[in-house]
């Protein structure tokens, strides 16, 4: 014969919680009935004064609706704790670190270029200023630098890119134009050959032609003139060459 066995497990369950408060109720009910019965038949309550004005006892009616309002009660206390233990489970918002947000954070890029020849400056950038130039004998501005170097001098290009020109203009001579990373247009001048064509790509430290003469610096020693521009503005090419910089955006 098979073996009938209960499980009392939901039922521990139900008087731990909910259900003792309920079970508790229906007892108070019903003990109060019991004894409101009682007390009516052995004549303790006069029945005509239950509801009289100014009495303190209270009628059927009274008593059970006391009742359902101590088994409300109970029922929000329940509530009230189901929803405590409901809020202390809630997980907590986690807390970052500064070191995590230093980790997701991503890092700017970093570009380097190199002198295409010596690093010798022998012209500095005028940012604009009027200069005196004794070839031209007048005043205008220095838009680059001028680096020192031997007659006809391997260039090399000051990081990699792409050749955008390769032209010869009445003051600065052979020129070569060269887009590098970051949006910096470099212009080598003064060249006496060019060994790259337009579109070619070109790495850092690559030949791009040799040193020549600057028309309009021809009374200067031997130099390269370069020149750097940014958004269409000039800019000191003193700041970038032999150094490491975040990527212009």
């Amino acid at each position: 014969m098979k073996k009938i066995t209960f499980d009392n497990t939901g039922i521990r369950r139900f008087f731990n919680k909910t259900g003792f408060y309920i079970a508790m109720s229906a007892c108070l009910a019903a003990v109060g009935a019991v004894a409101f019965h009682s007390f009516k038949s052995s004549g303790l309550i006069n029945p005509a004064e239950i509801n009289a004005p100014g009495s303190s006892q209270m009628s059927n009616y009274d008593f059970f609706e006391e009742a359902q309002k101590v088994q409300k009660n109970a029922r929000s206390i329940v509530i009230e704790e189901k929803d405590e233990n409901a809020r202390s489970q809630e997980p907590k918002p986690r807390t970052v670190s500064q070191a995590e947000r230093k980790s997701s954070e991503k890092e700017p890029e970093k570009l380097s270029y190199a002198f295409p020849c010596g690093n010798t400056i022998i012209g500095k950038y005028s940012e604009g200023e009027l200069i005196y130039s004794e070839t031209m004998q007048d005043w205008r501005s220095h838009d680059g630098i001028d680096l020192a170097c031997n007659q006809n001098e391997e260039i090399k290009s000051i990081a990699a890119g792409t050749v955008k020109a390769a032209t010869e203009e009445i003051t600065l001579g052979k020129c070569v134009t060269i887009e590098h990373p970051g949006g910096v247009l470099a212009k080598y001048c003064g060249l006496a050959e060019i060994n790259v064509v337009e579109n070619e790509q070109v790495q850092m430290g690559q030949t791009i032609g040799k040193s020549g003469t600057v028309p309009f610096e021809a009374d200067m020693e031997p130099h390269l003139h370069l020149e750097i521009m940014i958004d269409g503005r000039n800019a000191d090419p003193e700041s970038f060459l032999g150094k490491i910089i975040n990527k212009i955006n």
